[in-house]
């Protein structure tokens, strides 16, 4: 079978990056040939690029990372064999593929930044050939669809298989789109990491990593120099740059980023992915949560019983964890979310084609 992956995967954002890593070769290890559909909106090349370089920004850092973002998806995904920066160009796709999955991250989100693009809800895929699957679909903190919705509603009866990635988007194709969706698990999951994992990293002492994409208020930076003072840990900040760090790893890529999750010793983050890597690595962690993120990581942090590890101020949970409850509940959710993409891939592909 012959699958296009369509996802948020051309950012300077490792969680984004490594959502779509993680979902192609998931696809790719059941058997089926994949590709990214190398889709780059105009819109969101400027964010993500020129956002990096604003002069308030170490330049040379984050252009080492947005380098070293772009060397990982040449090397370790398959994309399509042009850059499409406009939908237009993306019809050459409508009959390509057996299936293609769009997922995951916020693709389905229509008041952010972005703003409504219904590429993402695969208007230029012709639905009698191929099949419409999303995988792990956010909608992020969008609540409805608005003026979108009769447009939306549309595209999504189209789908043969629907899985969200949290409760916000379940609730809103359920009430705008009137369709039933599973609630699977972020694709970062479902794969291992060992290829990664074979080379040192540059700190050779216990370290707490930090991996914050926003500003720290005093109190959070009083908080981690406390613990980390109590514990004895040096202070790493990861992807961005942070005063109260000792070692501040701004420009690393992909594969550093989850090295230095896999050796770290206590993580603080402020971002969903940044959450999942601490769970998979076993790591004791503390996660802030703003408004935009609560959807997702609240969401995430409740169903694996770690709601507790939200930033709380002076009363903030900082115990171990016991990982064999976690892992227990994860493993299922791990199953679970495999087999929706096998039946996914495979259950209506027949009658799709005789549709045609």
């Amino acid at each position: 079978m012959n699958v296009g992956i369509l996802s948020f995967h051309h950012t300077s954002n490792y969680g984004a990056t490594l959502q779509n890593y993680a979902l192609w070769k998931t696809i790719k290890s059941l058997g089926c040939e994949a590709e990214v559909i190398d889709y780059q909106p105009y819109i969101a090349m400027k964010n993500y690029y020129v956002r990096e370089l604003l002069p308030n920004r170490p330049v040379l850092s984050n252009l080492a990372k947005i380098l070293k973002m772009k060397r990982f998806r040449e090397v370790r995904i398959q994309l399509s064999e042009a850059v499409y920066f406009s939908p237009e160009g993306l019809q050459r796709f409508k009959r390509r593929y057996d299936a293609v999955v769009v997922g995951s991250d916020q693709v389905w989100s229509t008041d952010g930044w972005r703003g409504y693009d219904p590429t993402f809800f695969l208007d230029f895929i012709d639905e009698k050939t191929t099949l419409k699957i999303s995988y792990a679909a956010s909608a992020g903190h969008t609540e409805t669809l608005g003026a979108h919705r009769s447009h939306v509603q549309s595209l999504v009866s189209q789908f043969q298989a629907i899985s969200v990635r949290d409760g916000n988007t379940a609730r809103m194709i359920k009430e705008e789109c009137a369709m039933d969706s599973t609630q699977v698990l972020d694709p970062t999951f479902l794969i291992e990491y060992g290829e990664f994992l074979n080379k040192p990293v540059a700190i050779d002492s216990p370290f707490l990593l930090l991996y914050k994409m926003g500003p720290m208020s005093s109190s959070e930076e009083g908080f981690i120099l406390r613990l980390a003072g109590e514990r004895n840990l040096k202070i790493v900040s990861v992807g961005y740059r942070h005063r109260i760090a000792q070692f501040n790893l701004a420009g690393i890529g992909p594969e550093e980023w989850v090295r230095h999750y896999s050796r770290a010793d206590y993580v603080f983050t402020d971002s969903y992915h940044g959450s999942i890597f601490s769970i998979i690595f076993d790591k004791p962690f503390n996660v802030f949560v703003c408004k935009t993120k609560a959807a997702k990581t609240g969401d995430l942090l409740d169903k694996l019983g770690l709601i507790d590890r939200i930033f709380n101020g002076d009363a903030t949970r900082t115990s171990d964890i016991d990982y064999a409850l976690v892992k227990a509940n994860l493993t299922n959710r791990i199953h679970a979310s495999k087999d929706f993409l096998i039946r996914a891939l495979s259950s209506r592909l027949a009658t799709v084609k005789s549709l045609g």
